[in-house]
């Protein structure tokens, strides 16, 4: 191995150049190489490269420093001072460099197996039932198998590949990508809207019939126009504990409900709903893809994400 030798060493500086200071990084992988194989001999054999080549490029690495990095004799070889605190560097530079190539070879590949989803209530028929009908179109050699549960369940121990959640997210030791934000929308059925008298300021709402979610907060608040905040306190004729039931009851004109934008969109577009009080909305939150570890992430997970992420375009 390169031993240290840290007397009288100068720290590497970086003097002005006209050549810029990241096409330099290459030579930091070979001065690696030569630290970890023990000479410039043994990096040349496992680099496929030509001893001169190797020298080459110490030297000139060297020269961009202002110092030199190795001590080389005939017989061993051991790091300098600036050596020393350069080799974490490439250390690093060489580890990023390997799980930038991990990550394109890995959406190169085609997704196969099982891929476990874990999702929310609010998410699965709105989001994630779509997503899973164009991945298992686009990639045959995948099945997936969706669970749905409004409880946060432990990825690692239930061996889960991806959970789709909504904010805020608990603090943990996962890896959790925003996907983009839903926002809750206060809507009727066109045929509930038109029996009902016209609605110009949230203080009115409190007088319609609504239908609530049972896990929403109360009171709950409304935003408007001009950063306007509104606390909405209501009585509900019904309520439920899933974002779909939610849904039915509001198109079959039992109530106004308070429904997050991304469940409702369809029966919007479709006339089934219409917005009640359309300059004001609820909460904002994010919707998230939440997986154990962002290294070596398998070709059917990120692949599920893309759809995930081109389902909220």
């Amino acid at each position: 191995m390169v031993r240290s030798m840290m007397e009288n060493d100068k720290v590497c500086a970086v003097p002005a150049e006209t050549v810029p200071f990241a096409w330099h990084m290459p030579r930091a992988i070979v001065f690696l190489a030569i630290v970890e194989q023990g000479s410039i001999s043994g990096a040349a054999r496992a680099m496929n490269l030509s001893k001169s080549v190797v020298s080459t490029h110490l030297r000139q690495l060297e020269e961009m420093c202002g110092a030199r990095l190795i001590e080389r004799t005939t017989r061993k070889l051991r790091l300098t001072g600036a050596g020393v605190r350069l080799l974490p560097y490439a250390r690093r530079l060489a580890s990023a460099w390997t799980d930038g190539l991990e990550e394109v070879t890995a959406t190169m590949q085609e997704p196969t197996g099982t891929l476990t989803v874990t999702t929310t209530t609010l998410a699965e028929h709105s989001l994630v039932a779509p997503a899973v009908a164009a991945f298992v179109e686009r990639y045959p050699r995948a099945t997936v198998d969706v669970h749905s549960t409004d409880q946060i369940v432990d990825l690692i121990a239930q061996n889960v590949d991806l959970a789709v959640r909504t904010g805020p997210l608990p603090d943990s030791s996962l890896v959790a990508r925003k996907l983009g934000e839903d926002v809750d929308l206060v809507v009727a059925s066109p045929g509930l809207a038109a029996r009902l008298r016209e609605v110009d300021r949230p203080e009115e709402l409190h007088t319609l019939p609504w239908v609530l979610h049972r896990r929403m907060p109360a009171p709950r608040e409304l935003f408007g126009p001009e950063g306007r905040r509104f606390e909405l306190e209501v009585t509900a004729r019904a309520r439920v504990d899933s974002a779909p039931a939610l849904l039915g009851l509001a198109v079959r004109g039992a109530g106004v409900a308070l429904v997050p934008g991304l469940v409702a969109r369809d029966a919007l577009r479709s006339g089934q709903l219409v917005r009640v009080l359309p300059n004001w909305h609820g909460a904002t939150f994010g919707l998230y893809a939440v997986f154990p570890s962002r290294r070596h992430l398998a070709p059917k997970v990120d692949r599920f994400i893309a759809e995930l992420e081109r389902e909220l375009r």
